[in-house]
């Protein structure tokens, strides 16, 4: 007796794409308001405005772990300096010592 194997038909899903009739997330951004500490669950709230790409809004807060609110600071810190640093004038730049003569 042969055992015929059946052929199986998976379904192939794309992560990439949302599911059908909801709209795709163009990027989110902090509104004007004070994040907040959820202390019964111990997370940052951090009230956020999605916007997705048909120009929609939906507002919402992202929840930050403790871990992930030092790391957030130390990175907006870097940040925040290499900003400082990019807008200071240099040395070379600096055409009061020499009336911008070469």
């Amino acid at each position: 007796m042969s055992v015929e194997s059946e052929a199986v038909e998976e379904e192939v899903v794309d992560l990439a794409a949302p599911p059908f009739g909801v709209p795709a997330v163009a990027f989110a951004t902090p509104i004007d308001r004070d994040p907040m500490w959820d202390k019964k669950n111990d997370l940052l709230l951090l009230p956020v405005d999605v916007v997705y790409r048909d120009a929609t809004k939906a507002r919402t807060v992202l929840r930050i772990t403790p871990g992930r609110v030092e790391l957030l600071y130390s990175q907006l810190d870097r940040a925040l300096r290499e900003r400082d640093k990019a807008k200071a004038p240099h040395e070379d730049d600096d055409e009061s010592s020499d009336g911008g003569a070469w």
